[in-house]
């Protein structure tokens, strides 16, 4: 049923012949509806939800419009802070639709972060943990001081530098082939480069295979598919093999050994040395 509470009663005060009392605050254990009636400004406590509101609008029958004042729930159509701040003390800030909108050059200042479909033009700020299980976007700079968790794959349009002040390592632990793939997919002219710049030791750049192989592979049809130069003018080469040795072969054509200067030594140690040419050319 709806409720209509009248006008207000008066009082005889001085100087004024008449004043009117203030209108008392109607409690009810539910919500008001657009049907209750009663004068513009007047409080409805709602002692169930522990919540109030206030007549801001009084129109036609089933025209009254009751706000929301609450520290619980509460239901707005827009909201602006100017100035101040928006605290949640406790609890989750849910967005069930639309979107959250951050203007360029806005900061994003994040502990936990869990998000689904993001686009952030701004920068993003990261103190915590993330997870991302959908899509990113992120059109500003990112700044992550903690650890970034990514369930799904990263696609990357742009340029990808990755620069960082302490080591860098990549760790797969998928029992796969390959395990971990770097593959440049561009067109003719791309290649793949390794570089240490300053690294002075004679493992600057290592492969190393702890039980496996390793295995070089060329597929280009010139006699430079696989070239291994050393361009420093007093470079060197060392090739050292265990009890199983060194096998060169060539399917067919010649195997060359040559130097520019200086000699060409083959030498087994204190075995007796055997060169096999055998029925092909070889020019030593």
């Amino acid at each position: 049923m709806a409720t209509q509470v009248n006008r207000r009663n008066t009082l005889y005060g001085y100087p004024n012949p008449q004043a009117g009392l203030q209108q008392e605050p109607i409690a009810r254990p539910i919500d008001p509806t657009g049907y209750d009636t009663a004068e513009l400004g007047t409080i409805w406590v709602n002692t169930t939800s522990q919540s109030f509101f206030i007549l801001c609008s009084v129109g036609a029958l089933g025209a009254n419009v009751w706000t929301s004042t609450t520290g619980g729930s509460e239901t707005l159509t827009a909201l602006t802070v100017n100035p101040g701040n928006i605290t949640a003390t406790a609890g989750n800030v849910d967005i069930t639709a639309g979107n959250l909108n951050m203007a360029s050059g806005s900061t994003a200042t994040l502990g936990t972060l869990v998000a689904g479909n993001s686009t952030l033009t701004g920068t993003l700020g990261v103190t915590g943990a993330t997870t991302l299980d959908s899509t990113v976007a992120i059109g500003g700079n990112t700044t992550i001081d903690g650890t970034l968790g990514v369930t799904g794959n990263v696609t990357i349009s742009g340029d990808f530098d990755l620069t960082s002040a302490d080591a860098i390592s990549f760790t797969s632990t998928s029992n796969t082939n390959p395990s971990i793939s770097l593959t440049a997919n561009g067109g003719t002219t791309e290649t793949i480069q390794i570089t240490a710049v300053q690294g002075t030791n004679p493992a600057a750049i290592e492969l190393v295979a702890t039980v496996g192989g390793i295995t070089l592979s060329g597929g280009l049809n010139d006699g430079n598919a696989i070239n291994l130069d050393a361009s420093n003018a007093a470079g060197g080469m060392a090739f050292v093999a265990g009890t199983n040795g060194f096998v060169f072969s060539a399917t067919a054509g010649e195997f060359t050994v040559a130097t520019t200067t200086g000699l060409v030594s083959i030498s087994a140690d204190a075995d007796p040395t055997t060169i096999d040419i055998g029925t092909g050319a070889a020019v030593v």
